[in-house]
Parts: structure tokens; sequence; C-alpha cells
């Protein structure tokens, strides 16, 4: 059962990358929206917002990783599980999402990721217009609390929607399973009838 939370978390992060990657547009951007998105990238700090939001997240992820671990393994010791056994489990599956984070970070470039990612995605969404509309947001004193407050949202609102849906996902997990279980069973005994 630990090692789905992983699978769940893995499959949801590689999902997130999918998703934000199909945002990319075939047209060249032109030099005029290039410099708005520039400036409006830097307007929102969006460099730093970036590495601040993901070191936030996995902080989030690594406690609730461990959490999520501890309550799936059975307190009973009559169920083959010491109390040292399910502490340790739990501070391995933190420690593996703050390797994956270190891990991550030295692998990717968040230049890069802007540059692949959220200058396209711009770019599709939002005219030349809009842009300029953003930046003179983001140069108000709310647009500045928006930029100042932003990684602290997301990892508030994402540590509170894995409160919410770790149970919930727990046993979608668990169900799920089962029914790949019991149709791997389904086809294995079709392929194998008893004579």
């Amino acid at each position: 059962m630990p090692q789905n939370h992983f699978k769940v978390t893995g499959i949801a992060f590689a999902c997130c990358l999918t998703l934000a990657s199909t945002g990319r547009s075939q047209e060249p951007i032109s030099p005029q929206k290039r410099a708005l998105i520039n400036e409006l990238l830097q307007v929102n700090q969006a460099e730093h917002n970036i590495q601040e939001s993901m070191k936030l997240v996995f902080g989030v992820m690594e406690k609730n990783v461990g959490d999520m671990i501890s309550k799936s393994i059975p307190d009973q010791a009559d169920k083959g599980v010491s109390k040292e056994a399910k502490e340790l489990a739990s501070e391995m599956a933190a420690k593996s999402v703050t390797r994956i984070h270190e891990l991550l970070m030295k692998q990717i470039s968040v230049t890069d990721l802007i540059e692949q990612v959220v200058v396209p995605a711009y770019d599709k969404y939002y005219s030349e217009s809009e842009i300029r509309d953003l930046i003179a947001f983001y140069k108000t004193p709310t647009g500045q609390k928006s930029v100042a407050v932003q990684p602290q949202l997301t990892a508030e609102a994402m540590a509170k929607t894995m409160e919410y849906l770790g149970p919930k996902m727990g046993a979608i997990t668990e169900q799920v399973e089962e029914e790949m279980l019991n149709d791997l069973k389904k086809g294995q005994d079709s392929r194998n009838p008893k004579k």
C-alpha cells in the first residue's frame, strides 16, 4: 500500500509536466509580445516564485507522504510491523521526497522551464493587450502582494488539497488495485480454463 502513494504522486507529477508541455504554441512569438512576456515575468518574479513554490510544495509532499505512510501501516505488532519499523518507513518516505527534490533541482533549469513552458503558455493564452494589463496589475500594491504571497499560497493550497484528497485517493487507489487484480484473475482464468 505505501508504494501506491508514491505511484499516485509520481503519476500525478508526470501528468502535470505533460500537460504543461502541451501548452506550446506553434507560431513564433513576435518580438513585441516576447518583450512584454519578459517584462511580465520580471514584475511577477516568475523565476523566484517558481523556485520557492517548488521548495514549499516538496516540503508539503515530504510531510504528507510520511503521514500517509504512517497511517497506512497498521499499528498492531501482531500484524508483523513494529512501531519502530512504521516510523522508519515514514521517515524513509519523507527522505525520498527530499532526495527527489534535490535531484530534480540539479537536473532542471528554472530558466529553461520558464522558456519552454511558461513563455509559450503566456503566448498561447494572452494577447499583447492582456499582457500589458497584467504588467500594470503586478506593478500595483495588490499585484506586488500577489507576487509576494504566491509561493506560500501555492504550498498551503496544495497541503489543504492533499489533506482533502488523501483519504479519498487512498480508498480509490485500493479500489482500482482490487479491480485490476480481479480483471487479471479473470483474464488468467479465461486463458487457463479448468479441465
